[in-house]
């Protein structure tokens, strides 16, 4: 990639971006925006995404591998060659954020895990991404299609009479990204006023308890009864019919001005004065239009 003219907010600081796939670059890329200089390292094959195609630009680049790698200058080191290793190194030493995605543990054969960089620079700010944390899921695949699956998050996604369906896009990886960001900002305003690095450690599993939000929330505070009836709640909004109590499927009639469907809540929601207000007939459930 070509080095960029770098200004914003962020202007000035070096990155160094160990990461690779979706939820490191999606962070790096973020910090780029805001005028970070990020240094990019990939392995000599290149990152996973450039071989992600179809589709491809004229110029036969993958379009995922640009969507989440733009304003990076990049270069190819291979961690097992002892001065490719070096270069590494180097550049942690430099740097004022360092963002990797290995699993964890996994760059410590390399000298570049947390304790080792920051013994040669105590100010950095260093961000591990994984699936499930350093803890006790440090060992489990940390793809999004698993988090979205363990999460819940596809028991909701679908038809509510059909099978548990994934989300169209890795959207645990990006929450993750977004996540790692944020700390990455935090930790860095704390750096400039006491002069400290610090270790952050996301996972996109916590980033999928962070944005599930309501239901995470049932399940914690209500129990299971509570997430049984929140799921009923979301299968009835996403599906548009509910079941009364012969089990038929009932369509949901809008509530008019004046007039009004004959179940109850009727009085209370016309009371309102919120046309847009709909009224299933056997229940008092409120949708938006």
């Amino acid at each position: 990639m070509s080095e960029p003219a770098r200004s914003g907010p962020l202007s000035g600081l070096l990155v160094a971006d160990f990461s690779r796939v979706l939820a490191g670059p999606y962070c790096t890329m973020l910090l780029a925006d805001l005028g970070a200089d990020v240094i990019k390292v990939e392995s000599p094959g290149g990152d996973d995404t450039r071989s992600w195609m179809p589709p491809v630009t004229k110029d036969g680049v993958s379009t995922y591998f640009l969507a989440i790698n733009r304003n990076k200058r990049s270069v190819a080191l291979d961690l097992k060659d002892d001065g490719d290793r070096a270069l590494a190194q180097e550049l942690a030493r430099r740097a004022d954020v360092f963002v990797q995605n290995f699993k964890p543990g996994g760059l410590a054969r390399f000298g570049l895990d947390y304790d080792t960089v920051s013994a040669g620079n105590p100010s950095i700010i260093y961000a591990s991404i994984s699936g499930f944390g350093s803890g006790g899921g440090k060992d489990l695949p940390g793809y999004d299609l698993m988090v979205q699956a363990m999460s819940g998050l596809m028991s909701l996604t679908g038809d509510p009479e059909g099978p548990p369906y994934r989300a169209g896009i890795s959207a645990f990886d990006v929450i993750a990204g977004l996540h790692t960001t944020i700390a990455i900002l935090a930790a860095l305003n704390h750096r400039n006023a006491t002069g400290e690095g610090q270790h952050l450690d996301a996972s996109l599993m916590a980033s999928a308890m962070s944005g599930m939000v309501n239901q995470t929330s049932a399940y914690a505070a209500g129990g299971d009864h509570a997430v049984d009836r929140d799921h009923a709640i979301a299968g009835r909004a996403r599906g548009g019919r509910r079941r009364g109590r012969s089990g038929r499927r009932r369509r949901c009639r809008p509530l008019r001005e004046g007039g009004g469907n004959k179940g109850r809540g009727d009085e209370r929601n016309q009371a309102r004065g919120n046309p847009r207000r709909e009224m299933c007939e056997e229940h008092s459930w409120p949708q938006y239009s």
